[in-house]
């Protein structure tokens, strides 16, 4: 977003860039992941967007195997548009495997889970359900696609888990899931970083800031 400026004394144009960072709609984090948080795992996002439905789909194919032979109760909830009803079919068949498509009260998808998953190989910008887990107080386990633009803020494997095969990211999964004390944690130190720089009102204080720069220029 780009906010042109003029100098007083001569009227000369000059452009001044601030850069505003994707912020979900939903910056309230959930409560804390505890023993009666249901075994599940939680993927949002439009299933007929070609990136989302390919890394699902190599998600559920490869890396969910892995992760329900070592938690046989493990579940996938997946939230999201999906109109491609031979690949709903497919998702759906999978034991453990939920599509849920659109739900009434989303927060609710975030508070029942224990990770969330970004399972994206290609595509471009920032992934909004990488921030939202985030803001969201869960641990997300991610691709590098799915982690880009995002570096300078969170640390690999400290503020979520970067995975660079299906093994690592199981590995992840399995960990985040069982291991609570980790899970909590990790989700509390991404969740403070977002809220300094990803909440609504980091948002608002920006556009704010560079309007009363403008102003009084």
């Amino acid at each position: 977003h780009s906010f042109p400026t003029r100098r007083s004394s001569d009227l000369s144009l000059h452009k001044k860039s601030v850069f505003l960072h994707n912020v979900p709609l939903l910056t309230y984090p959930c409560l804390d992941i505890t023993e009666s948080t249901p075994m599940r795992i939680l993927f949002v996002g439009n299933i007929d967007f070609f990136p989302n439905k390919e890394g699902l789909v190599h998600f559920v194919e490869y890396i969910y195997p892995i992760i329900k032979q070592r938690i046989p109760t493990v579940e996938l909830n997946i939230v999201g548009m999906c109109k491609d009803q031979e690949t709903k079919s497919k998702l759906s068949a999978i034991s453990g495997v939920n599509v849920l498509g659109f739900v009434d009260i989303l927060r609710e998808e975030y508070q029942n889970c224990r990770a969330v998953i970004v399972p994206l190989y290609h595509g471009s910008g920032t992934s909004i359900k990488f921030i939202e887990g985030i803001m969201m107080n869960r641990p997300v386990v991610s691709t590098q696609i799915g982690a880009r633009g995002f570096n300078n803020f969170f640390h690999a494997n400290q503020h979520y888990c970067l995975a660079n095969s299906d093994q690592e990211f199981a590995n992840h999964a399995v960990n985040l899931l069982s291991d609570l004390d980790n899970s909590v944690l990790m989700a509390k130190m991404a969740y403070e970083i977002g809220k300094t720089h990803f909440s609504k009102q980091s948002f608002y204080d920006v556009v704010t800031k560079s309007i009363e720069a403008v102003a009084e220029q």
